[in-house]
């Protein structure tokens, strides 16, 4: 059975720099045949950080390496209301995610 992964933020700059362990994950999950997902308000951050500290190397890997390899999906009401839960329960129970699995 293959998983959904929400990927946020942290995750994909982390890929971008080359972080190993999240790099390892997802190239896993590729593997697996996951779906790998990407919001649109993690595009727009990711695309407006390197812009502003005009990361054109980062921008070249992130557009042409890593954005075509994710799918696109926009999430429904239903969906940010239920990954709101999901961060609260697992908050109070110390743990934090940089990947959501839906």
């Amino acid at each position: 059975m293959t998983r959904r992964f929400v990927l946020d933020t942290n995750v994909v700059s982390d890929v971008i720099k080359s972080h190993a362990p999240v790099v390892n994950h997802l190239k896993a999950s590729f593997r697996a045949g996951d779906t790998l997902i990407l919001l649109p308000p993690v595009d727009f951050e990711i695309r407006r950080g390197l812009t502003y500290v005009g990361a054109h190397r980062q921008i070249l890997i992130y557009s042409e390496h890593l954005r075509p390899e994710l799918a696109w999906e926009a999430l429904t009401d239903d969906d940010w209301i239920t990954a709101s839960m999901f961060w609260i329960e697992n908050r109070r129970q110390g743990k934090t995610h940089r990947i959501w699995i839906f």
